[in-house]
Parts: structure tokens; C-alpha cells; sequence
């Protein structure tokens, strides 16, 4: 009798066959899609990352200036105190003073200040009784007379100080940019009003060096081979990295930190490579002021009052003040990322990362070469990749065959 042939298993029906093949399949899906979705996503991924990484960068010299602000307004703030407990004594304001201004360890930034009070308030037969010391470039103090005398429009009247009139106490008011005629370095002043009763009666001034800003943005940026500028509330270069563009004029000779530097829309008209960047800086300008005239504090009137009170104030500079009395950025840095395809100084795309300072209002422009960007971003896809298909081929290797 024949006996019944027995059921065969073909091979390529048997699990040992079909089990790797169904994890071949899923492995090679798998690759293909994390390959197709870093591929596609990628620029995306590159730009986070360098936007990322130059924000830090912006946040180090931020981090680093904040510093620096807050002691000059915190010394200007007890300057000011001091006055008010003070009486009407000249001897002793020229004894207590400069004790005060002249900490120890703040020789390097703080250039100099002084109590300016209101005109007849200190003396009512004097209008102009300041109380001002300025630091020499070998860092000493000096006290200086020159505030009042009789033929000048006054200090009442300057840029730095009318604006204190109309701040409210514990708040501070930082100028725009200019070159210390007594220590010769580009610096900002630093007010904050003194009151008694609730009568503005006077104002109190630091005066900060900007000295050692280039140095800042240089070693923020020399990790990833790029540069970084600083501008004030103007627009008027802080840093620059080549200053022979920077400043009104050049001399060979001489002294060269006494020659002011000139503002990034002067240079963008003379390259115009630069007038990307001057043109958001005049967009962001625009904003804080949208972002202003939505607060409480804003008063539409008070434009109108500081350039008639003020010699140095034009309308222009008078909306700014404005603008950054309102104080629009509530103690928050303003950021903002773009990408270039061309740069004057690296001459290739990069990224360009623009954060504003709340208080100041300066600028603090960093830019990062995109290769740069790139090659980081790389190394971070492929070891993605690499540990991505080695977590998938795991479990194919371990079936038996």
C-alpha cells in the first residue's frame, strides 16, 4: 500500500524565511524614511540650529552688558540718595561724592558721574551747582567745574538730563552715545531723578565706558568663525570690526579713539551690502514704537516737550527718548534671525542674529558663517542616522537564520 506523500513546507514559506524578511522590509522602510525626512527637513533643522547658536552667542555679550548697566545705575541710584540725605553743603558734597563714585574695581567701565540738582535748588542765587568728577585715561578722578559755567546753555538743558525730569523714582534714563571729552572713550550716560516730596529737584549721572566691547564680541564669536557689532538707540556704531569703516574720518596719526564713530545707515550708504541690516534695524525701530504707544506709560505729548527743552533733542531723537521711557520691552531682550546670502566681511551666506537690549536700546548684531552652520548640523544628522539604523538593524541581527 503507497503511503500519502507528507506536506512539504516550501522554504520561502517557513518563518525562518519570512520572519528576517518582514524585518528586512521594515528595516530598509524605516532608513528610507529617516533618510527622505532629515533630507527634506533638513534646512529647516540646519537653521534652528545656527539661530540657536548665535542667539547664545548675542546672550553671552547681553548677559556680560547687563552686568555692566545694572552696577552703573545702581551706583547712579545711590548718588542720588546720597544727595537727598546731603544738606545744601558744598564741602561735604566734595568730601562724599567721589568716595562713593570711586569703588574699587569699577575703574575699567565706570568713566566718571556726578549730582546735577535743578536749577536755584541747591542755592536759590545759583542756577547752575553741579557736583561732577570725571575719570582721566589713567583712571583717576578729577572734579570739574566746566557744567557751570554761566555761558554755556547749561545742564539743565543737556540730552542726558532732561529726560530725568519726567521719569518716575527707581527708573533710569541711558543717553545716546558720544566720546567723554575728559577721558576720550566712546561711553553712555546713565541718569536717574532725585525727588523730594514728589518735586523733581535734580538728577544723578554714571557715566559707563563702552572699553572692552570689541574685545566681548570677538571672543563670543571666534568659536564658530564669525564677527559681531554693537549699534545705540541711533544706530551709531558701539564696535565695529574694522573701524576705518566706522568712524567719520581716519588718521594715521594721532589719537584715534577722540574720532566718533558714524551710524550703520551712513555706512550702508556707502556699501550697500550693509543696508539689509540697516533696513531691519529701521523695522525693529518701527515696532518698539508700535510696541510703545500700546503701554500706560507712553505720552504722546511728551515728543513735543523734550525737543523744546533740550538743544541736542530734534524731533527724532526725541521720539526715541520717548519710545524708551515707556520702557515697551519690559526688562526683555528683543530677538530676531535672518539669513544672508552674501556678507561684506566672510563673502558667503550666513546667519544674522539681532537681539535688543531693553534700557539701552542698543543693538547687539552677531553674524555666523553658514559653513559653519552647516558642518554642525551635518555631524548632528549623521550620528542621528547612524544611531537611528543601528537601534532598527538590532533586532534583525539577533533572528535566527
Amino acid at each position: 500500500m503507497n503511503k500519502a506523500p507528507g506536506f512539504v513546507i516550501r522554504w520561502y514559506n517557513s518563518l525562518r524565511f519570512k520572519l528576517p524578511l518582514i524585518f528586512l522590509v521594515l528595516f530598509l522602510l524605516i532608513a528610507a524614511s529617516i533618510f527622505f525626512t532629515l533630507h527634506t527637513q533638513g534646512q529647516k533643522l540646519l537653521d534652528e540650529i545656527a539661530y540657536a547658536k548665535i542667539t547664545q552667542a548675542d546672550l553671552k555679550v547681553v548677559d556680560e552688558l547687563q552686568v555692566r548697566t545694572a552696577k552703573a545705575t545702581t551706583l547712579a541710584s545711590s548718588l542720588a540718595n546720597l544727595a537727598q540725605a546731603l544738606p545744601a553743603d558744598v564741602g561735604l558734597h566734595k568730601r562724599l561724592i567721589p568716595r562713593l563714585l570711586n569703588i574699587q574695581g569699577t575703574e575699567h567701565f565706570i568713566a566718571g558721574g556726578g549730582i546735577w540738582p535743578a536749577p536755584y535748588q541747591f542755592d536759590s542765587g545759583i542756577e547752575r551747582r553741579s557736583f561732577f568728577w570725571g575719570r582721566d585715561r589713567q583712571g583717576k578722578l578729577h572734579y570739574y567745574e566746566d557744567y557751570n559755567a554761566p555761558k554755556t546753555p547749561g545742564y539743565h538743558r543737556e540730552e542726558w538730563y532732561v529726560p530725568a525730569r519726567y521719569l518716575a523714582p527707581g527708573h533710569a534714563y541711558w543717553s545716546k552715545s558720544y566720546i567723554d571729552p575728559y577721558s576720550l572713550q566712546p561711553m553712555v550716560t546713565v541718569t536717574v531723578p532725585m525727588h523730594d516730596a514728589g518735586k523733581f529737584i535734580g538728577a544723578a549721572t554714571v557715566d559707563l565706558k563702552l572699553e572692552g566691547l570689541h574685545s566681548l564680541l570677538e571672543k563670543v564669536t571666534r568659536p564658530f568663525a564669525g564677527y559681531a557689532f554693537a549699534v545705540d538707540r541711533n544706530g551709531t556704531f558701539l564696535s565695529f570690526p574694522d573701524e576705518q569703516l566706522a568712524r567719520k574720518t581716519w588718521q594715521t596719526a594721532g589719537d584715534t579713539s577722540i574720532i566718533p564713530y558714524i551710524k550703520l545707515s551712513e555706512l550702508a550708504q556707502n556699501l550697500p551690502v550693509f543696508s539689509s541690516i540697516a533696513e531691519i534695524l529701521n523695522r525693529e525701530n518701527q515696532l518698539i514704537q508700535a510696541m510703545a504707544r500700546d503701554t500706560p506709560a507712553f505720552d504722546p505729548q511728551l515728543t513735543a516737550r523734550l525737543a523744546a527743552e533740550s538743544y541736542q533733542i530734534d524731533a527724532r531723537e526725541a521720539q526715541l527718548i520717548s519710545v524708551s521711557l515707556s520702557n515697551p520691552l519690559q526688562e526683555r531682550p528683543l530677538a530676531k534671525n535672518f539669513l544672508f546670502q552674501q556678507d561684506y566681511f566672510l563673502q558667503q551666506p550666513v546667519f544674522v542674529s539681532v537681539i535688543t537690549m531693553p534700557g539701552t536700546f542698543w543693538r547687539i548684531i552677531t553674524v555666523m558663517p553658514y559653513n559653519a552652520a552647516l558642518h554642525r548640523g551635518e555631524e548632528i544628522f549623521s550620528r542621528l542616522l547612524e544611531v537611528m539604523l543601528l537601534a532598527v538593524s538590532l533586532p534583525c541581527c539577533s533572528l535566527p537564520c
